[in-house]
C-alpha cells in the first residue's frame, strides 16, 4: 500500500487548495491508495469534500485535528508574514483514501 503525503502547514487558501487538488489528481492517476494532508487552512476540508462529491473522485475523507507544535509556532513568529498565522492553533490532518 503506497501513500502520498503533503505538508501545507505554511499555506492558506487559495494556495493550500491549489496544491491539495494537485495532490488529489496525482493520487487518482497513480497506484497510490491514500493521500495525507497536513494543513492550517480551516476551509480545506469543506472544499475537498465538495469536490469529492461533485467531481466523482470516489474518495473516503477523514479529518483529525491536533494542536500546532511549539516549534512550528516559533517558526511562524519568526516569519516576515507572521500575520498569516495569527489565530491558528490547530493542524488539520486530512486523509483521503480510494474506495
Amino acid at each position: 500500500m503506497s501513500e502520498l503525503k503533503i505538508d501545507l502547514s505554511d499555506l492558506r487558501c487559495p494556495d493550500a487548495l491549489i496544491r491539495a487538488r494537485a495532490a488529489v489528481k496525482k493520487l487518482l492517476s497513480q497506484s497510490c491508495d491514500a493521500l495525507h494532508i497536513c494543513s492550517i487552512e480551516p476551509s480545506l476540508l469543506r472544499d475537498l469534500e465538495y469536490a469529492n462529491a461533485h467531481e466523482d473522485w470516489n474518495l473516503a475523507i477523514e479529518q483529525m485535528k491536533r494542536p500546532v507544535p511549539e516549534v512550528l509556532q516559533k517558526k511562524w513568529n519568526e516569519d516576515d508574514h507572521s500575520e498569516i498565522y495569527e489565530g491558528i492553533v490547530t493542524l488539520n490532518l486530512i486523509s483521503l483514501r480510494k474506495v
